[in-house]
């Protein structure tokens, strides 16, 4: 066997800011913080500044795919998630196109806005083949926010898990495979802040 898996165990933790004053127009700034890299491997290990520069690219991958499906209500086009795509391996465009419900906000996308990330995890394995050289990579995220109704502006919980498996293509990482459940919907209270003191 010439291959060898590299684990990563990458805590991640959304952080957002308002971009902003608008009432109806906040938007917030979604990024999965990586923090430390590390990794082992049951044969030769991979460079570490090689899983390092992976991992930031899978990174970007999500952060694009999440802002664009689930944290910035000007980038969904009414329901038709146009930047999404981006995302995906060639090939993959009408499988997402079936799956945009499962993949974003959906339906509800014209009835939330002003969406708060409230927490996001990220964990990436990496498939390493003899010559040491990064061949894909599986990524499980874990990603909540909330949100505000355009009716009445009662709040909104958005709880999403995802598994997706990815290849590099040049100079980033891309899904060519997904596993991902997801709900959107009304509650009494906002989800609460992980961060916050009690």
């Amino acid at each position: 066997m010439g291959g060898a898996i590299i684990a990563l165990a990458i805590v991640a933790f959304a952080a957002w800011y308002l971009l902003n004053e608008s009432p109806l127009g906040d938007t917030a700034d979604f990024t999965f913080d990586l923090g430390k890299v590390g990794g082992s491997s049951i044969a030769e290990r991979a460079p570490k500044t090689d899983l390092q520069g992976a991992a930031e690219q899978i990174r970007e991958t999500l952060d694009a795919m999440y802002v664009a499906g689930f944290v910035d209500e000007a980038k969904w086009r009414g329901g038709t998630f146009p930047e999404i795509y981006d995302a995906f391996t060639g090939g993959m465009e009408e499988k997402v196109r079936q799956d945009l419900p499962h993949l974003s906000v959906g339906e509800d996308a014209t009835k939330i806005g002003s969406v708060d990330p409230t927490s996001g995890r990220l964990s990436i394995r990496f498939l390493v083949d003899a010559e040491q050289e990064l061949v894909a990579a599986t990524a499980r995220t874990t990603f909540s926010a909330n949100a505000l109704a355009n009716d009445d502006g009662g709040p909104v919980a958005i709880q999403h898990d995802g598994t997706y498996w990815l290849l590099p293509e040049g100079d980033t990482w891309l899904i060519n495979a997904y596993d991902v459940k997801g709900i959107v919907t009304r509650v009494t209270e906002p989800l609460p802040d992980p961060d916050a003191t009690p």
